[in-house]
């Protein structure tokens, strides 16, 4: 796999990486992570309002998400993935989260009128 880092051009503290399909230049993947440093303060209803610094700690979590596209297929003359995975993994010092989805894609529309109720 090729791989490439894309920086926004606002920027962002966010690290993107893509990565490509070397024979096809298919886009096969997308990696995503921040580090965040932040500092605990007591929950509201508990206390003082503003936390005293004896409360105060600095605590660290780090945070990535992957997406990965496979089973490319034509569709209305596109070569699109048919499958969409989408991977999301938050760890901190005290805990894990970790949560994935997998999209298995059956049917394309293109050019289909929307209607405005379905919006509602």
């Amino acid at each position: 796999m090729q791989a490439i880092t894309y920086n926004p051009r606002k920027g962002s503290d966010i690290k993107i990486t893509l990565f490509f399909d070397p024979n096809s230049f298919q886009h096969v993947r997308t990696e995503y992570s921040r580090d965040y440093s932040f500092t605990d303060m007591r929950r509201i209803g508990s206390g003082p309002s503003q936390a005293d610094a004896s409360t105060q700690r600095a605590a660290e979590a780090h945070v990535r998400a992957t997406e990965e596209f496979s089973d490319f297929r034509p569709e209305n003359g596109m070569n699109l993935p048919h499958v969409y995975k989408f991977h999301l993994n938050v760890q901190s010092e005290t805990k894990l989260a970790v949560v994935a989805w997998v999209f298995n894609l059956r049917e394309f529309r293109f050019n289909e009128p929307l209607d405005a109720k379905d919006f509602d």
